[in-house]
This record gives C-alpha cells, structure tokens and sequence, in this order.
C-alpha cells in the first residue's frame, strides 16, 4: 500500500509538473508573439512571369517553357555543326544569340532596362481573411525590373496588410534579391512602419560572380570545375562515392584538360559571349545591384565601353538607372541598415560552405554557391574555399567568433551578435526549420541575438539527410585531394564498396 500510495503522489507531481510547463510555455508564446505580420519579400526568379502581367492565364514566360527551350537546341544545331565541320567560330558565336533568345523567350528587357510590352508577374492582393490565416504573407514582384519601383510597389504592399489589419507596422523576412529590394526599400521610404527585418542569404552587398561576369572576368581552373560538381552533389546518396570518383579524374588531369578547353573556347567567343548575355543579363537592372561595391566602377565602364555604345540613346537611359540606384540605395546601405537597427529588430542569417561560380576567379570565395559568406552575413571574414585559418590569424581571437571548421570569423560582421551561421546550407535550400527560426527571432518580444536561444546559437548546420538545421557543435574535416593517384582508386574502391553495402 506505501509502495503505491508513493506512486501515486510521484505520479499527481509530475503531472502538476508538466501542467505547469505547459502553461509557462503558453503564457511566454503569449507574451513573446509579435502582433505585426510578417511579409515575405523572394529572391531572384521566384515568381512567375506571364505575357500579360494582368491576366494569370496568358502565355507563361518563367519558368521556362520547355518547347522554348527546345527551340534553343534546334537553333544551335548548325551553329555547332559548323563548328565540327568547318572550324567556323564565327558562325558559332553568332549562333549563341539566338541560342538564348529562344530559351530565354519572353523575358528580354528592351535596352533601356524597362520591360517589354505588358509582360510581368501577376500579383493579387490577399484578402483580409488570407492574411489573418497566413503566418507569412507574400509580396511577389517581376525579378527583371528596376529595384526603385518595386520598392515603391513594395510600400504601397505595406500599406495596405497594415490597413486591412490595423496595424501599425509589419515584420519583413527576405531572401537573396528579396534583400536588395528591402534595402531599397528602407532608403527611400524609411523604416517607421518596420518591426523586424530578417535578412536570410541576402545580396544586398552583392556576389562575386556577378561582378566578374560583368567587368568581363571568365576563367576555368581544374579546382574550380571539381569544386563545382562537388557543390552540386553536397548531400546526395552517392556524394562520398562521386567525390572519390572526382579524385581520381582529378589526379589524372582531366579537369585541367576541361579547364584548357573551355578557356580556349571563352577566348575564341569573348566578343559574341558578352554581347549576347549583356543583351539578356545586362538589361535586367536587378542584376546591377547585385553587383559588389568594390566592382560597380569597372563594370559600368566594362559594358558601356566594351559592350555597349555608351553615347547610344537607350544606353543612357539605362545607365542613369543604374547610377539612380547607386546614388538612391548603394551608397547608403551601411547607413541604412545602422539606422534600421536603431528602430527595428534585425536578424542576419548567413549560409556558407560552398565555393563560388566555377567560371569567375572568385570562384574560392567561401559562400552558400550563389552569394559570397562575406557578403550575406555583412562583413563576416571567410577564409578561401577548400582551407582553414592559419594558427596566426587564429592567435589572439575570441574563438566564439570562430565556426566550429574555422572558417569564418563572425566578429567583423555588421551585426556580429545578430548574424547567425548555417554551414552547408546552398542558398537555394529552405527547410521548416529555419522558417521557425526566423519567425522565432522576428517574434520575440525583446529582440534576440545569438545568446538568447540554446537551440538557435552563432554557429549552425544543415543536416540534408534530416531536413533540419541545429547547432553547429562539432569541427568537421575539410575535403583534401589524396597525395597519389592509387590512393584515390583505394579511396573510390572502398567508397564503392561502403555504397553498395547500405
């Protein structure tokens, strides 16, 4: 009778025990939910593009059609063969145009930068009752057009979520492009009506790739090709079992003969190259905005000298829109964003451990494949893909500024106590996870930093195989080429064997 009376009374505890945690747990969701609603500004080609930007049922220009794209491959048929046949790379690099011009169908801007007849993104206004419902509400823009008026369609977007909830701010969570436009927005509309801001992977201060692409920087290394497949295969099934495979091919320099090749080729069309993407690329002012600080002068003079006829009537129209954004948005981001700090919470999650674009010298340039660490976390100091900090660099640093595989240092960020790291996250990766994360740190009713949350700190990781993201409390080892070539074949034979086992 003891025996179970005790049971008993142990057993009434801890359901008090647990009443009581739940109800704490209530009451600080409670306390801590933001009352303002969240609008969720996406990234680069993330939205579809119609025909006519007024009706939902035209014909689709993005995503790409698949008989556009097939047109394509038609066009560059005789292009190659006279290529094969004949040697001809002339009549190949004229073919490339109408090569992309057929994939990319649709979606051309005229030369000015503004976009051609009534295409664009067709974008209803949510309903009231949508956005009550809605933990995220979506602002969906046309990617291709200048950053200044889709900040101004973005603001008359705030307005009207904070009408129709009687609200008297809004939280903002962006992504990738979606952080230039926030940027825009904020320097020229200010930041009164702003809550929070969560800058997820964003290119406010722009990527590497992009900034060599338009100062006319193309170039192939054998590291920057085997890095680039190894990018492309981070988490999948077979990723150790390629990856030895890779070595191998490595070790027998067959990615140094692709590097030659596609050298030579960049050489041989360099003229026809860039004009037929400046035709595409270049006139989509977003991409001027996404291209670093520190490269915006020379790829102004690259294209407007080399590429364009600066003096033509159309090239100027789009070079003042671009020297507007500089002078409207580039020029005061720091400021910006500092003021915004003042008045509003801010969240900076970083993504890293990828190499850049494998055609571009930068292409060591730590990041998450798109945009540079350094950049998507504000000023965060990266050592070079594929290495470590030295113990000189490291020596006499605060280590909790230091990633777990030492490679980031978070202690020269912007905001080194509000950027949070996710290691072996691609910037094109989402997860539920880090959608709670950031609606966690929006909502808080102080505003977080990296100590405020045991299971949110500095340092994170993906877990590919789980589809989550969680601390980040183990140093992991960096890939290294074997030192010979039959230490690659044993590497690949027992990975073989290990893939086959499972």
């Amino acid at each position: 009778m003891k025996t179970t009376f005790t049971k008993k009374i142990i057993s009434l505890l801890l359901a008090v025990l647990i009443l009581l945690s739940s109800m704490s747990v209530v009451a600080f969701a409670a306390s801590s939910k933001n009352t303002y609603p969240i609008i969720y500004v996406h990234g680069f080609m993330s939205s579809d593009i119609n025909a006519d930007k007024d009706d939902p049922d035209s014909e689709l220009y993005f995503p790409m059609q698949t008989n556009h794209i097939i047109d394509g491959v038609k066009e560059a048929v005789p292009a190659l063969g006279a290529l094969l046949v004949k040697g001809d790379w002339d009549a190949f690099g004229k073919g490339i145009s109408p090569v992309l011009e057929n994939i990319f169908y649709g979606l051309y801007n005229n030369p000015d930068g503004s976009t051609k007849g009534d295409s664009g993104t067709y974008f209803e206004y949510p309903t009231k009752q949508e956005i009550k419902n809605s933990d995220e509400i979506d602002f969906d823009y046309d990617w291709r057009r200048d950053p200044i008026d889709i900040a101004a369609d973005l603001n008359d977007f705030i307005k009207y979520v904070m009408k129709v909830t009687g609200k008297k701010k809004v939280s903002l969570s962006c992504h990738s492009l979606g952080g230039v436009i926030v940027i825009s927005y904020l320097s020229i509309y200010g930041n009164k009506n702003i809550s929070g801001v969560a800058f997820d992977a964003t290119a406010i201060y722009g990527e590497s790739y992009t900034g060599d692409l338009l100062t006319g920087n193309i170039e192939l290394s054998s590291e920057s090709a085997l890095f680039a497949i190894e990018n492309m295969l981070k988490g999948e099934d077979a990723e150790v079992l390629v990856d030895s495979l890779l070595e191998i091919f490595e070790q027998a320099g067959l990615f140094q003969l692709v590097a030659d090749l596609g050298n030579d080729l960049v050489t041989k069309l360099r003229s026809y190259l860039f004009e037929s993407l400046a035709s595409l690329f270049a006139n989509w002012l977003t991409i001027w905005a996404m291209i670093p600080d520190e490269q915006i002068d020379e790829a102004m003079d690259f294209v407007f000298t080399e590429v364009y006829d600066k003096d033509d009537a159309d090239a100027k129209k789009l070079l003042k829109k671009i020297k507007n954004y500089n002078k409207l948005v580039r020029k005061n981001k720091t400021k910006t964003l500092k003021a915004l700090d003042k008045k509003a919470k801010v969240v900076v999650i970083s993504r890293y451990g990828y190499a850049s674009l494998a055609v571009t010298p930068s292409w060591d340039s730590l990041s998450d494949g798109t945009v540079d660490t350094k950049y998507n976390s504000f000023g965060a100091t990266t050592a070079p893909f594929g290495t470590t900090f030295s113990e000189d660099y490291l020596k006499g640093k605060n280590m909790k500024y230091i990633s777990p595989d030492k490679t980031v240092d978070a202690s020269t960020c912007l905001f080194p106590t509000k950027t949070w790291f996710i290691r072996n996250m691609s910037h094109s990766w989402n997860c539920d996870g880090l959608d709670t994360m950031i609606h966690t740190l929006l909502n808080a009713k102080k505003e977080a930093t990296v100590n405020t949350y045991k299971l949110y700190p500095r340092f994170m990781k993906y877990v590919v195989s789980e589809d989550v993201i969680c601390p980040d409390d183990e140093s992991v080892e960096l890939r290294t080429l074997p030192q010979n070539f039959m230490e690659s074949v044993v590497f690949f034979f027992k990975a073989f064997i290990s893939f086959i086992a499972k």
